[in-house]
């Protein structure tokens, strides 16, 4: 009766590998299916920040106009769905490379107002995109202050602090501190408009 039990099984198993070969097979999957690139890496193409930063900076739409059509045409090319290709080719797009574009002009121009020991109140009227960043770099701003004062006490040693132990602390903090320091972190790319 075993043998009978063990006879069938093997049977069911031969019958299940010979009726259905696509049981033998892997699932592949249709390459075609599967973007070569994603909507983010577009997004994210040096050209298209290039041409985002360019029209941040000059306040000429042309040049990211063209740059989100070629996108758009890079995105129908590589299959992506219509609905990311619809969001190439809208202003919502435009808008978001361009928030991400002046985020970073933000972040250079404060570092090189940083470095320049300069206030950055009216990189605050130019960057308003950048409004999350303003409360940190106010702190970095006075904590490089806060350090310029300190060595300038140092100098002065007890006497009366002027100008220009001021002066002669600014070049040193510039000369052993300054040039080592990052005062901000990069902006994320991945903020969402």
């Amino acid at each position: 009766m075993m043998k009978v039990v063990v006879a069938v099984v093997v049977v069911i198993i031969i019958a299940t590998f010979t009726f259905w070969p696509d049981a033998q097979q892997p699932v592949a999957t249709d390459p075609v299916a599967q973007p070569a690139i994603t909507l983010d890496q577009i997004l994210s193409a040096s050209d298209l920040e290039l041409a985002a930063r360019q029209t941040a900076e000059s306040n000429q739409p042309q040049a990211l106009s063209d740059a989100l059509a070629l996108a758009a045409q890079v995105a129908t090319e590589a299959g992506l769905s219509q609905r990311d290709i619809d969001y190439l080719k809208s202003g919502q797009a435009k808008e978001y490379l361009l928030f991400k574009a002046r985020r970073q002009l933000f972040f250079e121009q404060f570092e090189a107002h940083y470095y320049a020991l300069m206030p950055i109140e009216e990189l605050k009227k130019v960057y308003p995109e950048a409004q999350d960043l303003f409360e940190r770099a106010e702190q970095l701003i006075a904590q490089r202050d806060q350090q310029i004062l300190q060595i300038a006490e140092e100098m002065a040693d007890n006497e009366t602090q002027t100008e220009s132990y001021l002066q002669l602390a600014r070049q040193q903090w510039l000369e052993e501190l300054g040039r080592n320091m990052t005062p901000l972190q990069q902006p994320s790319s991945d903020t969402n408009n």
